[in-house]
């Protein structure tokens, strides 16, 4: 009886199509498993299309540029001279903040307040000085011998060579167009690109109240001008040498609303001595994502319209 239900049971298993296990298939792979193990291949947020993990392919360009022009406010109202600058350094990677730069003469780059990362900053005023140090433009990757700020109407084309780790250039006289792009012939990490007119002159700050003279006590001060209301607002500096070469100082800087008053508290500047230099900047920042090429590129690129002149303490 036995030996028959067993015949039985196998016949059925037969019919219905039960041959047994499978044999062992093996290690089986699971792609993007996000598992947060050391040796895979994913992050730890457990997620495999976050930009940090290893399937991440796309690398940021960065490009940090500044095209400053100055002019010299005389004690009759008149410009008595006018002289423009430019610096520019690059690099890859993930981008840095701005911060607070210095220029190429040493002091705080003029117009950096009126970046965006400083929007927050509106009718606030800072103390420096040259003991306090200032933070440098970062070293350039190469990208060509030279570096081309190019007009889009008649004037010249500026060439910036490379010098101490940036690209940079100095010259007097005005720049003579409100238009220009920024061009870079390539190197290793940078294909040739054409960054079309990301520089844009501003309208020049006028009537400066106090202008080029004499001034009183050094408490707070009332600095008034024309308001043109830019978004951006002005950046309002008085900086004082310590030194008679100048080479230390002491400096007050605000940015303002562009209501065309400022009421500056410059007690800071006492600890100097001669005349305190004014600049009452405007300028214009481009911070968006540029693609060029098929490259992402991160700006931080300005065109900065300063006007100067010097107070001499009574």
């Amino acid at each position: 009886m036995k030996r028959l239900l067993c015949a039985l049971l196998c016949i059925v298993w037969t019919g219905c199509g039960f041959t047994g296990p499978d044999p062992d298939p093996g290690t089986v792979f699971i792609p993007d498993d996000d598992d947060d193990s050391a040796s895979d291949d994913d992050d730890v947020a457990n997620d495999d299309d976050l930009a940090n993990d290893d399937d991440a392919t796309d690398v940021d360009l960065r490009a940090w540029a500044a095209l400053i022009q100055i002019d010299n406010l005389g004690q009759a109202g008149a410009i008595t001279g006018s002289e423009y600058s430019a610096i520019a350094s690059f690099g890859s990677g993930t981008p840095l903040p701005f911060g607070s730069p210095v220029g190429l003469d040493g002091r705080p780059l003029l117009g950096s307040m009126l970046h965006p990362e400083h929007a927050p900053d509106l009718e606030l005023c800072e103390e420096l000085s040259s003991a306090t140090g200032m933070a440098p433009l970062p070293l350039t990757q190469s990208v060509g011998g030279l570096v081309s700020i190019v007009p889009s109407s008649a004037a010249a084309t500026l060439e910036l060579p490379e010098t101490g780790g940036v690209y940079s250039l100095e010259e007097s006289g005005e720049l003579g167009a409100t238009l220009w792009s920024l061009q870079v012939k390539g190197g290793a990490d940078w294909s040739p690109t054409d960054l079309d007119e990301v520089f844009s002159m501003p309208t020049p700050v006028l009537d400066p109240l106090p202008g080029p003279g004499s001034l009183g006590s050094l408490g707070t001060l009332q600095i008034r001008w024309s308001a043109a209301n830019a978004p951006q607002g002005v950046e309002v500096m008085l900086l004082r040498g310590t030194t008679i070469d100048q080479s230390q100082w002491v400096a007050v800087r605000c940015l303002s609303q562009d209501d065309g008053e400022m009421f500056v508290p410059a007690s800071i500047l006492a600890a100097g001595s001669g005349d305190i230099i004014v600049t009452l900047s405007r300028g214009a920042w481009t911070t968006e994502e540029i693609t060029s090429g098929g490259d992402s590129i991160v700006p931080d690129i300005g065109a900065v319209r300063v006007l100067r002149y010097l107070l001499t303490p009574g």
